[in-house]
């Protein structure tokens, strides 16, 4: 037996560096940056009604920033033979966009209102926008000109809003005015979209060789399947009211306590298809490359909970040029 251990021991210590040596190992470090178009909406949206008679519903005008960013971006390759392993990070900023937004929730009595009432806010929102995103992926090259893939996706994009308008707050049973819950207010609102999941997908590429161009020309078209979720946090509101007094008010907690409506955060699911061109470009210096690329999506998430948030999407044109070096092993 102990001879027999011996024996496999050595097999494995004579095979295992012949076959390291039989595969082909490159590493390629990469850098790219450009500008994106980048779009949120957020759908306008009614439920049903929230109140024992049937008259009061929540409602949500139609939210939409967008602005085209400049981005940073990397990643790093390994190749084995036909094997791939990638990964990539992206960072877009100094987006910024305004919007007009309605709307009204049903609030029943609790700690911080004495009776069932309606609250509704008219204001503009001033967002600013920075995004993050990165990718892990595993691929295997069927042909030298088709590869296909599949990977991870996580993005999160950040809008930093300052909120500015009316509010208007009344009892349901009356329709009499709340007094300190009507006037005009201001605040902050941190609102994240994030969402992650799986993604597969092909890339054929063409070699092109035409006078001073020598390269290739690749297009890719990928699946994600993704789950979302819209983080609401609201701080330091406060509201000026009919008499000018001004207060502070917890809208966070109270959006909180109520648990639905449109102060709530949003949470759905999207399956979509992204499309990317690109071409890539031999040098005068072995192993570097350069690169020109376009990639857009439209990335539409559907509400896990329809009758009391909005469904929202993510939309995304990005114009990039790189240059990447390979290192052979």
């Amino acid at each position: 037996m102990k001879q027999k251990s011996m024996f496999v021991l050595a097999a494995i210590i004579l095979i295992v560096p012949q076959l390291v040596f039989a595969f082909e190992f490159t590493v390629q470090p990469r850098f790219k940056t450009g500008v994106m178009y980048y779009e949120y909406q957020q759908y306008a949206f009614q439920s049903p009604p929230r109140d024992a008679q049937g008259l009061f519903p929540n409602t949500a005008s139609d939210l939409k920033y967008s602005d085209w960013m400049p981005f940073v971006g990397g990643g790093l390759s390994f190749f084995a033979n036909r094997f791939f392993v990638d990964f990539s990070i992206q960072h877009a900023f100094n987006g910024s966009d305004s919007d007009n937004f309605r709307n009204s929730a049903y609030l029943t009595a609790g700690d911080f209102i004495p009776t069932d009432s309606v609250l509704t806010t008219d204001n503009n929102q001033d967002a600013d926008i920075k995004r993050t995103e990165g990718a892990i992926s595993l691929g295997y090259r069927i042909t030298d000109n088709i590869a296909l893939f599949a990977g991870w996706l996580k993005a999160e994009t950040k809008f930093d809003t300052d909120l500015k308008g009316d509010i208007a707050t009344f009892q349901t049973n009356n329709l009499a005015p709340i007094p300190f819950l009507t006037g005009t207010y201001t605040g902050d609102l941190d609102q994240k979209l994030k969402y992650n999941g799986p993604f597969v997908g092909a890339n054929v590429s063409m070699p092109i060789q035409a006078g001073f161009l020598e390269g290739a020309l690749s297009g890719n078209a990928s699946l994600a399947f993704l789950d979302g979720k819209v983080d609401l946090d609201f701080k330091n509101v406060t509201i000026t009211n009919q008499l000018g007094i001004t207060t502070e008010f917890d809208l966070q907690n109270a959006a909180e306590s109520q648990g639905r409506g449109s102060f709530s955060d949003l949470k759905g699911d999207a399956v979509a298809i992204a499309l990317g061109l690109s071409w890539t470009g031999l040098t005068s210096v072995e192993g570097l490359t350069y690169s020109v690329g376009a990639y857009g999506y439209r990335y539409d998430f559907e509400s896990d909970d329809s009758d009391d948030t909005p469904d929202f999407s993510e939309t995304q044109i990005r114009l990039d040029v790189g240059i990447a070096y390979a290192f052979d092993f």
